[in-house]
């Protein structure tokens, strides 16, 4: 996240990321969702799914705080969302949907949450 997306400002309806914003310290996140809001033309939808906190207690023997909520576990970052952190970093949005699911993936339990959020119209 060193550079800014190569997109238009106001290109996209609707900006996907699935287990994907989680990785980046806050200043990188702050960044990446800016870099998302200019590039949804205005009411797009921001799609997407990242890790909750309720999965703390499957890193937290190896997991080193970096900052609130964000941690080095086993060499790679990552940032653990809890309705706190959408309130956060997803300020200049508008809420539709934010859900904490549980699931089964790769034979293991995944706690994350599913969001949709709108872009605020100027």
């Amino acid at each position: 996240m060193s550079e800014s997306l190569k997109f238009f400002d106001d290109e996209f309806d609707i900006v996907f990321a699935n287990l994907s914003i989680h990785f980046f310290s806050e200043e990188e996140t702050k960044k990446l969702l800016s870099e998302i809001k200019r590039i949804l033309k205005p009411s797009g939808l921001f799609i997407g799914s990242v890790n909750s906190t309720s999965a703390y207690n499957y890193i937290k023997e190896h997991a080193i705080k970096i900052e609130e909520n964000f941690y080095n576990s086993k060499g790679r970052t990552v940032r653990l969302w809890d309705e706190k952190s959408f309130s956060f970093f997803f300020q200049e949005f508008e809420k539709v949907i934010l859900v904490e699911l549980i699931e089964e993936r790769f034979q293991k339990q995944k706690n994350k949450w599913e969001f949709i959020f709108r872009k605020r119209d100027c």
